[in-house]
């Protein structure tokens, strides 16, 4: 068995850290179900290994389709600079704000802004009202990030981050758009109707 297939087995718990209420594979399997597809490879496009070498940077964003994530520090040293939602405004931000989530893709970012948080430039006025925090991430600890919450990330050593998106009561409203996606992105796939077989 593969420690994916063990965690599955779980629930998505075997890694979760504790206190994490996580109904996202309860709701995949229902919609996947319904529409007669692949739940396991449906909730495992959740998951991301982040592999990076030392100074590889993940741009300020927010997670899709109203996510909560966590990473998990599997090696090297991962520093996270995060905002909190009342920040948005001053963070320049760029994409759909409106919770519509009309992306072309799972893994197109919808709201993300330019601003680099380590050399902000002058053209970034509102920035220095900003509330940032700070957490550097070692082998073997786990960061959450709610729902909202702006992140930006920089590798400080050759790194693999383990991150996992999820949703819960508090966000809910969020799984359905991420399934839509999904569901359009496996719709947009098919053949035209005079290409399939008969």
């Amino acid at each position: 068995r593969t420690l994916w297939e063990e965690d599955l087995r779980a629930n998505r718990q075997l890694w979760t850290p504790n206190g994490i209420q996580d109904q996202t594979p309860r709701w995949v399997k229902l919609f996947c179900r319904s529409m007669k597809s692949d739940w396991r490879e449906a909730l495992a496009s959740m998951d991301r290994i982040q592999i990076g070498p030392a100074g590889a940077i993940s741009s300020l964003h927010v997670e899709n389709a109203r996510a909560h994530a966590w990473f998990g520090q599997i090696q090297g040293r991962r520093a996270f600079v995060l905002f909190p939602p009342g920040d948005s405004p001053n963070l320049s931000p760029e994409g759909i704000s409106d919770g519509s989530e009309d992306r072309r893709d799972l893994e197109e970012r919808t709201r993300y802004s330019a601003l680099d948080v380590l050399r902000p430039s002058k053209a970034y006025k509102d920035f220095k009202r900003c509330h940032a925090h700070v957490a550097v991430l070692q082998p073997g600890q786990i960061l959450v990030l709610p729902e909202g919450w702006w992140v930006y990330s920089v590798t400080l050593d050759p790194s693999v981050t383990l991150h996992r998106r999820f949703w819960n009561a508090t966000n809910k409203r969020g799984i359905c758009e991420e399934l839509e996606a999904m569901f359009r992105e496996q719709f947009e796939s098919l053949p035209e109707e005079g290409g399939r077989e008969r």
